[in-house]
């Protein structure tokens, strides 16, 4: 089994991994079985059981191959093709790859999605926060107006007893003074 310039092709866990020129080679799709759960076993050169994992690379797209399960942490540098070099005809190769960029775009839309989302959800926040403050605010200045309008109450009635009084003292003054 042969080695290969797309040992970075793929990987199990979440996230994506980047190769040359930022290519994503994550899995655009989750494994079906985990990288250890193969029979018969294949061993790297560190004595451990190699990871099987699908290749999502341009010129191999969906082609298993072996790699040490450690390699991208210190591991060996062990690796073949579980599947033969005609595993797939050009169209079904053309049509993985045209799948695998379908996938990505989508998941990359919807992480863009979700981010809008999540922006539009603070600022909903943000807003209903800045309407509760208005509301109180309004609240404050209906309690004050409400307030005005008792004092304006009162001091029209007292300026209304100030006239009746002013008018009984003009009275009084007119009747000292033509009584006489």
């Amino acid at each position: 089994m042969a080695a290969s310039s797309s040992s970075a092709s793929s990987k199990s866990r979440g996230g994506s991994w980047s190769g040359i020129g930022g290519e994503d080679f994550s899995s655009p799709i989750r494994y079906r079985e985990r990288p250890l759960d193969y029979e018969p076993p294949m061993w790297c050169k560190c004595g451990r059981k190699a990871a099987r994992w699908i290749s999502w690379s341009d010129d191999n797209p969906g082609r298993r191959y072996f790699k040490c399960f450690s390699a991208r942490f210190g591991g060996c540098d062990f690796y073949a093709w579980h599947d033969q070099a005609s595993y797939a005809s050009a169209f079904i190769k053309q049509l993985i790859v045209d799948l695998r960029d379908g996938v990505r775009d989508l998941k990359k839309e919807n992480r863009e999605l979700t981010a809008m989302v999540g922006d539009g959800a603070a600022r909903l926040d943000e807003h209903r926060a800045e309407a509760m403050r208005l509301k109180n605010l309004l609240a404050e200045k209906d309690a004050a107006n409400d307030e005005m309008k008792t004092r304006v109450t009162e001091l029209v009635h007292e300026r209304f007893v100030l006239r009746l009084v002013i008018l009984g003292c003009v009275m009084a003054l007119l009747v000292l003074l033509f009584s006489k």
